[in-house]
């Protein structure tokens, strides 16, 4: 991978973790799921929650609760060609 296609994804792995925290803060539970797959899945504690349907459920009574995230920069990092990018995020 080229240095400007890591630019490009680390990038766009920086606005999808804003716009995470945007959405799910602001109650919108329909574009908060949107950032996933299809068939995404999102894992919190003992929580696990697969596909957009349920997870704009989950979105709509978890924002009701009025909690704010606060998140750090994330730490994206390119292992091999071919691999997507990892990254973590402190929440």
């Amino acid at each position: 991978m080229d240095e400007i296609q890591q630019l490009k994804d680390r990038l766009a792995i920086s606005d999808l973790l804003a716009r995470y925290t945007l959405t799910i803060d602001s109650n919108d539970a329909r574009g908060w799921a949107s950032l996933f797959t299809p068939n995404g899945r999102f894992e919190h504690g003992n929580i696990m929650i697969r596909g957009r349907e349920k997870l704009e459920r989950y979105a709509a009574v978890h924002s009701k609760l009025g909690s704010r995230h606060i998140t750090s920069s994330p730490y994206i990092l390119f292992l091999k060609m071919g691999n997507p990018p990892q990254g973590k995020q402190r929440p």
